[in-house]
């Protein structure tokens, strides 16, 4: 076993070397999982909705499928990663109290919204965390495509 499958194995995270052991974690088949990771824009609906203060606010829904795959990632990679302790938004039990607690008693508090916040995070920067973690680079290129 080398280092890098080591660290991922230190850290709780799934061991694979290719799309073909992904796949059979997925329980998808090989050729299935490289169509998703290579046109993953197919796999996407996008529609609008109004926003409350007006404008619009441009959704992109996976199919159930990817959606699935999606969640896999998110569950056996993504969830078992910590993040900042000053990071509260989309942890379990966590929410807007949590972000203010820590600003109690400061006289002045700023509260914004990012404007296209999602589309601003590229796929290199996806790929990077998971190459960070112990992924080999074709690995971590999979998994940020999906």
């Amino acid at each position: 076993m080398d280092e890098r499958q080591q660290r991922l194995r230190l850290l709780g995270l799934p061991v694979f070397n290719s799309i073909d052991g992904l796949a059979s974690l997925l329980h998808v088949s090989t050729a299935r999982l490289t169509i998703l990771a290579g046109h993953a824009e197919r796999f996407y609906c996008t529609y609008r909705i109004p926003k409350r203060t007006g404008g619009w606010r441009k959704i992109s829904q996976p199919s159930r499928e990817f959606k699935g795959v999606q969640a896999w990632i998110l569950r056996n990679i993504l969830d078992k990663l910590s993040a900042s302790p000053h990071a509260t938004a989309y942890l379990p039990g966590k929410g807007l109290y949590d972000n203010v607690a820590p600003h109690t008693g400061n006289r002045y508090f700023l509260s914004l919204d990012l404007k296209d916040f999602f589309p601003s995070i590229h796929r290199r920067r996806v790929q990077h965390l998971f190459e960070l973690v112990g992924y080999d680079r074709q690995t971590a290129s999979l998994l940020s495509n999906l």
